[in-house]
C-alpha cells in the first residue's frame, strides 16, 4: 500500500469539481468537502436532523431537482425550446388537477423547509406555488399559465440550487446519466 505525499493530496482535491472546505464548528464536528450547491454554505441551519448530514442533503437537492424537473421541465415541445412538465398536463383534470398540482409543488417546499431555507424564502415560495395554485384554476388560461409560471422551477432559483439545461441524472435523455444508451 502506497502513501499519497502531502503534495499530492493537494493536488488530488485540487481536481476535485465544485468542492469547498468547511469549518469544523460551522459543521457541528463533520467537517469535509461539501458540493458547492449546499444550502449550509449560505449559513442555513438544517431544521431536520437527517439532513444535518452531508450526504443526505446532496441526496435531498438531487431529489428536489429532479421533482421540479419533472413537474415543469421535463417535456420538449417539438419545433421549439420550451418545456413543460406534468403540472400543467394534470392542470387540465378538471376540480382536482390543479389541487394535486399544489400539494406536489408543497412537497418541494416542504423539502426546502426542512433543509433549512429561511422563514422569507420559504414565504416566497409559498407565493409561487399559491400563485399558480389560482391562476391555474382559470379553465385554459390557467393550464397556458402553469405551462409558463414554473412554480418548482422559480422556488429552486431562488434556494440557488436549480441548473438551467441540466437534466437529472437518471433521465435516459440525459448527457449526464452514466448509464450506456441503446
Amino acid at each position: 500500500m502506497t502513501t499519497m505525499s502531502p503534495d499530492s493530496r493537494t493536488r488530488a482535491l485540487a481536481r476535485t469539481p465544485r468542492v469547498e472546505h468547511v469549518d469544523a464548528k460551522r459543521r457541528q464536528g463533520t467537517a469535509g468537502v461539501l458540493p458547492e450547491e449546499d444550502p449550509t454554505l449560505r449559513g442555513w441551519q438544517p431544521r431536520a436532523k437527517v439532513y444535518r448530514d452531508p450526504s443526505k442533503r446532496a441526496g435531498a437537492i438531487a431529489r428536489l431537482r429532479g421533482l421540479a424537473w419533472l413537474l415543469d421541465a421535463s417535456i420538449r415541445v417539438p419545433h421549439t425550446n420550451f418545456k413543460i412538465g406534468l403540472d400543467p398536463i394534470i392542470g387540465l383534470i378538471p376540480g382536482i388537477g390543479d389541487v394535486l398540482g399544489a400539494i406536489l409543488s408543497a412537497l418541494v417546499v416542504r423539502e426546502a423547509w426542512r433543509l433549512g431555507v429561511p422563514k422569507r424564502m420559504a414565504a416566497r415560495m409559498l407565493f409561487n406555488v399559491f400563485v399558480e395554485l389560482v391562476v391555474g384554476t382559470v379553465p385554459l388560461i390557467g393550464d397556458l399559465f402553469d405551462a409558463a409560471w414554473k412554480a418548482n422551477v422559480r422556488n429552486l432559483k431562488l434556494m440557488g440550487i436549480w441548473k438551467e439545461g441540466v437534466a437529472p441524472i437518471n433521465d435516459p435523455r440525459s448527457r449526464n446519466d452514466p448509464r450506456p444508451r441503446p
